[in-house]
Order: C-alpha cells, then structure tokens, then sequence
C-alpha cells in the first residue's frame, strides 16, 4: 500500500525513473477536483434529513464493561441488523491486533440504493434526475458541511461512527454506463449507516469507552 512508508519509498522511486517527468510533475502539483455536492438540491426527505440530524462535537469517555469485545459484539448482533465491528490489525501484517476495536451500535437512519432505487430506511425516495450515487453522495457532504465534530477527533479514532457501509461491484454503474453490472432486486448496490455513537475497546490498556457524535 502506498499509505505505508515503505509504499511511499516505492512510489518515489518508480517517479524518479524519469527526473524531468518526476520534476514536472512536483512543481505543476495536484490540482484538487471541485466538488458541487454541497450545491446539489436534495428531495424533500434528504433535504430534512441533513438538516435535522444531531451532530454535536466528538465526545469519549470510559464505559465500565467486564465482557470481551467479542462478547460484546455478540449481543449487539443478537438486537440489531446493523451494528458493525472494526477489528484494527496491525499494519506490519500477521495477525496481531492492533490498538483499538470499534463497535457501531444502532444507525440513527440507512441510506441504501438497488440500482438506481434510493431508500431512506425502508422507504422508497424519489430522487428525481440524480444518480443513487449522486444522491448518496451529496447528503453526506450536506452533513459534513454542517458537522460541530470537526477536527477535535484523534487521529487513531477516526473509525468512530458517521457513515460506515459498503459497494457492491455493480456499483461501477454509477460511474461507467457501458459496463453492464446490475444489481439483482431486493439486494443492495449500496448500503450505509449514519452512526452517531458507539464503543471502542483499547487492547493495550483492556478497557471499553463509549463515544457520541450526537
């Protein structure tokens, strides 16, 4: 992975192959893509949605747990169908657990797509011209517009909450009309979660703590 030091030294050097290249591109720089999604209207629910969501500043605190966060997933899996685990596996590779573990309790809503269907929940939105994609995409940037969490959040607890799902490959739709990748109904080309509190398990110090972004 480049995001490692050794992916980076990797990097440099395949760029430094050709110095007048390399130059080049150094002093032209990466120009960063303008991004409308903030400028995009939303239908009605999203719309709401965006404006109505608590999104207070980043807060941590010790919460007093005897169980094993394997334990502790269990029993968040046996009263929702949306929490989630993040185990941290150490980035030298093997399997030796890294830092924290991170548990998302119930979403406070779902955002999912089959194709070009958009849901909020279990609730058919209509959309109008704009992608699923497009839609996703925008509400979340709406909300990040309007987050009171900032930048007050370690780095190392960045898994905390906010959007966590996935893509399936039919996803690639949104982006290349010509591949003809189709999501089979009542499955999801996308699914994500707003969560706005949680639990992170510290390995090192065998301790729970309980965060909230709402």
């Amino acid at each position: 992975s480049f995001a490692t030091h050794e992916g980076q030294k990797l990097l440099e050097n395949f760029l430094q192959m050709s110095p007048e290249a390399h130059d080049a591109l150094r002093k032209q720089g990466v120009r960063a893509p303008e991004d409308h999604a903030q400028d995009v209207p939303l239908p009605g629910p999203l719309s709401e949605l965006v404006e109505t969501t608590d999104q207070h500043a980043f807060e941590y605190v010790p919460f007093p747990c005897s169980l094993r966060p394997e334990q502790v997933y269990e029993r968040l899996h046996a009263v929702s169908d949306n929490c989630y685990c993040f185990e941290s596996l150490d980035a030298n590779g093997g399997e030796r657990v890294g830092r924290y573990s991170y548990f998302g309790l119930e979403p406070e809503f779902v955002l999912s797509a089959c194709n070009n269907e958009f849901y909020l929940d279990d609730d058919q939105i209509d959309i109008g011209d704009l992608s699923a994609f497009d839609a996703l995409n925008a509400t979340v940037e709406q909300m990040r517009a309007l987050s009171e969490t900032g930048d007050n959040v370690p780095d190392d607890l960045r898994l905390t909450g906010g959007f966590v799902g996935g893509m399936s490959y039919e996803a690639i739709q949104y982006r290349e009309s010509k591949v003809h990748a189709v999501t089979p109904p009542k499955e999801k080309t996308f699914s994500y979660g707003y969560y706005s509190d949680g639990l992170v398990y510290d390995n090192q110090e065998k301790r729970f703590f309980y965060y909230t972004r709402g």
